[in-house]
């Protein structure tokens, strides 16, 4: 069976299957569809109906009074399709949309056209005709008194014929830089955008552990300043204590026996003068402490042991004093 459709491979680029006729294989030429939208080749399926009267692609009943024009969408997505000029093999390269190509056949100026001279069975290209037909047909006949004139205005002719196609040439080639360029900018720009991606992803990664790290670290202060408010806490707990425990000492000192001075300074003397090898400060030392020697009892602290001298008592005494108007 002949092909009534488009053949694949004059297409610019891969066309997409469901623009394809079931019938020939090709993408759709004229298109026409059954009563459930499948589309077919408008020769593809008359032929077809010649021999049987159902759809193809849906088996159901068809016949060329049920047959419909395509939808819009389809009409419009198969005319922006680009396709080659049919005259490819003749020398044209071009490519144009497919609602363009029966009015770029029609002036395609590689399109074959007959010799009009008689005898001459050549096809030309239409850009040739009139270079043929007037200086190259072998069958050609001139019948004029001013061929020299003729010759002339047909080469000033084929002359502006190929500064056009070289100016052709040259716009196509610009075009195709254009695309060139055009293409090279959308992958740098696509590159560009996957690296602003990735990059603005590694600051967002950064940025939260950062934050993770400033979370943590503001936890281990709030907790070190626990610890150190607890301590303070318990450094004013212990210092109240041993103010306490200062006062009730001094009230138990001020209880202490009296002495009278005379006394006080015998005992001195007579101390410092059996214990001639040891210092006045020794002496005071060992009265205090057995003047701290002291046990709890269910009552609170009493001194159990030795009794100090006045003047021992009277310099501890001041010694608490000064302790607890520091503190």
């Amino acid at each position: 069976m002949a092909a009534h459709g488009y053949e694949l491979e004059r297409f610019q680029s891969p066309v997409n299957r469901r623009y394809y006729c079931p019938i020939c294989l090709n993408v759709l030429k004229d298109p026409f569809m059954c009563r459930n939208e499948h589309p077919f080749c408008r020769d593809c399926i008359i032929r077809h109906l010649t021999n049987d009267q159902r759809c193809p692609a849906c088996m159901d009943e068809l016949t060329l009074d049920t047959l419909t024009k395509p939808s819009r969408l389809l009409t419009e997505l198969l005319s922006e399709l680009r396709i080659r000029c049919e005259f490819v093999e003749r020398g044209c390269e071009e490519f144009v949309q497919l609602q363009y190509l029966e009015k770029h056949v029609e002036k395609c100026g590689y399109a074959p056209v007959p010799c009009s001279n008689e005898g001459c069975q050549l096809e030309v290209n239409r850009h040739d005709l009139i270079y043929h037909e007037s200086l190259d047909c072998e069958e050609r006949q001139l019948k004029c008194h001013n061929c020299e004139r003729l010759s002339e205005d047909v080469a000033i002719l084929k002359q502006k014929v190929t500064r056009m196609e070289k100016k052709f040439d040259i716009t196509s080639k610009s075009v195709a830089a254009v695309e060139e360029k055009l293409a090279s900018f959308q992958k740098s720009l696509k590159e560009h955008q996957d690296s602003f991606q990735k990059s603005l992803k590694e600051q967002q990664d950064s940025f939260q552990k950062s934050l993770k790290e400033q979370n943590s670290f503001l936890k281990s202060l709030k907790e070190q300043q626990k610890n150190v408010d607890d301590s303070l806490s318990s450094l004013k707990r212990s210092n109240s204590s041993i103010k306490n425990n200062l006062k009730k000492l001094m009230e138990v000192m001020g209880s202490l026996p009296k002495k009278s001075r005379t006394e006080t300074d015998n005992d001195d003397y007579a101390h410092d003068s059996s214990s001639s090898t040891s210092t006045p400060s020794r002496a005071r030392s060992v009265d205090i402490q057995s003047a701290f020697t002291s046990s709890r009892s269910t009552s609170g602290y009493s001194l159990i042991r030795a009794t100090p001298s006045r003047a021992v008592c009277v310099d501890i005494q001041s010694a608490f004093s000064k302790l607890i108007n520091n503190s």
